[in-house]
């Protein structure tokens, strides 16, 4: 018979651990939203990692998810309240997003294939969550085309190279440095950064490094460069 009241302690210590998980997710993202709205006008959603407890979130714009930022917050004991945040790194980017979108070199990517080319800022798949710093953002160069990519485009990502090291270049003078260039299969988008680990997806995703890219000259240096790239 007294495992009756055990069962029932171990259920009510459970519904009290979740009830206490969900009450501080609402609070939460409660509490960034209306930090958002009040400054810059529009809702966010954490896409960091839930099970992290540090007061640093990494977030996205709900109406522009390529717009990722930072934000700090200070927890006291009954209480937190947001320190600092990173968006003005974000609405350059975003600017610089808008001018892309009008150039010569958006075109002609469109021309070759690679669609919705646009520049973003993510956290690289080995930055420890507990060590991020709130100017720990990358910024990647991220392209679509309607099918994952192999070795049999090589031919067009040779031809985009030297476009992608214009926007490299154009991209400079804001303070951000491209340090990754990203393909996707154009089903998935818009639909990044749902989660932490999912900020450069790696299903059906070939990534390259810019510093890479430099050496690349030839079709089969291109088509290495994809072997590899499906493997980062």
């Amino acid at each position: 018979m007294k495992k009756r009241p055990m069962l029932f302690s171990a259920l009510l210590a459970g519904v009290t651990v979740i009830s206490a998980w969900y009450w501080a997710s609402t609070h939460q993202e409660r509490m960034l939203n209306d930090y958002t709205n009040e400054k810059y006008g529009f809702d966010v959603e954490d896409i960091g990692n839930k099970g992290n407890h540090s007061n640093q979130y990494t977030v996205k714009r709900k109406d522009k998810p390529e717009d990722v930022f930072t934000i700090e917050a200070s927890s006291q004991k009954f209480s937190s309240y947001i320190e600092y945040d990173n968006y003005a790194e974000t609405e350059i980017i975003h600017e610089f997003n808008q001018q892309h979108k009008k150039s010569k070199e958006n075109q002609r990517l469109e021309q070759l294939g690679f669609h919705h080319s646009h520049v973003t800022h993510y956290y690289g798949n080995g930055d420890e969550v507990n060590k991020r710093k709130i100017h720990d953002l990358k910024t990647a160069l991220f392209l679509y085309q309607d099918k994952a990519m192999n070795e049999s485009d090589a031919s067009r990502f040779l031809e985009a190279i030297p476009i992608i090291e214009s926007i490299k270049e154009k991209l400079t003078p804001t303070g951000n440095d491209l340090v990754r260039v990203a393909v996707f299969n154009s089903r998935y988008y818009p639909s990044l950064y749902k989660n932490d680990t999912e900020n450069v997806p790696i299903k059906g995703a070939v990534k390259f490094s810019t510093k890479q890219l430099e050496s690349v000259q030839t079709m089969e240096e291109a088509r290495k460069a994809i072997e590899n790239g499906s493997y980062n």
